[in-house]
């Protein structure tokens, strides 16, 4: 599928534009698992009335996590497509070295949080600030370093 880039009249289109265009791409190219996909996507977003990026992002996220799940069960190359597919729409995930580089970036905040889970919530704020995602679980690895500091 093609990677956002600007309309015709120079402005980012938002989520739902790039998802419809690809739907048109994916069914002249004939890939029914693209097209049929995010149709499903688009039927969503039609059904709840949400056409906002965030909720794009999060009914991909909803799909991608039950994808994953079933695939516990038994590896389905459709559902690891239909996956790699959706991820695309989804923001990058920061991995754990990029995340110590933000958290440095904002050490004093995360000193000055409550408690570790504060200091999470900092993080993970300041990351989604700059259109990206942290993971919790890394995040907390990340921070509990830090606050020891404070505490030394």
């Amino acid at each position: 599928m093609d990677s956002v880039q600007k309309d015709s009249t120079g402005r980012i289109p938002v989520l739902i534009d790039v998802i419809k265009a690809n739907i048109i791409s994916a069914t002249k190219m004939r890939n029914q698992l693209a097209s049929d996909i995010l149709k499903v996507v688009l039927g969503e977003c039609q059904t709840r009335n949400d056409f906002t990026d965030d909720f794009i992002i999060r009914y991909c996220r909803e799909i991608v996590k039950g994808n994953t799940e079933t695939m516990k069960f038994g590896e389905s190359a459709k559902l690891s497509r239909e996956n790699e597919l959706l991820r695309s729409y989804l923001p990058k995930e920061v991995s754990k070295v990029e995340l110590e580089v933000y958290a440095g970036q904002i050490s004093g905040e995360i000193k000055a949080a409550q408690s570790d889970k504060h200091a999470i919530g900092v993080l993970v704020k300041y990351v989604k600030s700059l259109g990206l995602i942290a993971n919790g679980d890394v995040s907390k690895e990340v921070i509990l370093p830090i606050r020891k500091e404070q505490n030394s």
